[in-house]
Formats: C-alpha cells, structure tokens, sequence
C-alpha cells in the first residue's frame, strides 16, 4: 500500500505517490507510513524526506501545515523545494551569512530574523545534502 503526498503551494500543487514519509512537525519528525493515523499538525521549516520503492529523496520546506487521513497527506506550505534544486554553495553561503547577522545583531528583533534566515539555510542545506549523498 502506498500514500499519496499532496504539496500546496501559493502558486502550484505537486502531487505524487510515496511509501514513506517524514515531515519535520513543530513537535519534532513524524514518520507517516500508510494507514497512518489521522493527523494535523503544524510544521517547522525544515527538510521532509520520501521514500518512493527504496529510494530517498529529500525537500526543503518553508514551515506550514499537514494533515494526514486515509493514506493521504495533505501539505500547506509558503515554498517547498526539490534537493536536488537546491544550490548547495548558495545555501552554505547564506547560512554564513545568518551566522554573522546573528552575531552583529544588538537587539531581539535583528536576533530573530536572523534565526529564521539561518533555520532556512540549514534546512536548504540539508536537503541539497541528502539528496547529492542518496540518504
């Protein structure tokens, strides 16, 4: 038995059929295996991960929210990409980035946006690795 994984973007929907999926919640990381429970819950940027017969592929996901009912899982999300998109130098250069501008920062706001701009580059980052290396 397999999921079927809808992506809802602002500007396209992607939809395909995966055997395993793991989202990166608020919470910490679910894995959704078919006849998963039903489920809604917010998700983190972060890196989701799906495995279509054996082989992983990752994403970047810019936060959102997920349901999952009846083998399908629903995902609202600002922007999701393809690891293999992502560029991987551009990604390490802007997580150096946020890592100075999280230093030089003097005040909460100026600290706050520069987590956010860093969690995004990680993540990047992240799902540029996973998918050069096959994880």
């Amino acid at each position: 038995m397999e999921l079927k994984l809808c992506i809802c973007e602002p500007d396209k929907v992607t939809e395909a059929r995966i055997d395993e999926l793991v989202l990166p919640a608020s919470t910490g990381q679910i894995g959704i295996l078919p006849d998963h429970a039903p489920l809604t819950t917010s998700l983190d940027i972060g890196v989701l991960r799906r495995r279509t017969d054996s082989v992983w592929s990752s994403m970047f996901l810019f936060g959102g929210f997920a349901e999952i009912e009846n083998n399908r899982v629903t995902i609202l999300t600002n922007e999701a990409v393809d690891g293999a998109l992502i560029d991987r130098d551009r990604a390490q250069k802007d997580l150096d980035e946020a890592n100075s501008l999280a230093e030089a920062a003097t005040n909460p706001v100026d600290r706050l946006a520069a987590k956010v701009q860093g969690l995004e580059a990680q993540a990047r980052l992240q799902a540029s690795s996973d998918y050069k290396s096959g994880t």
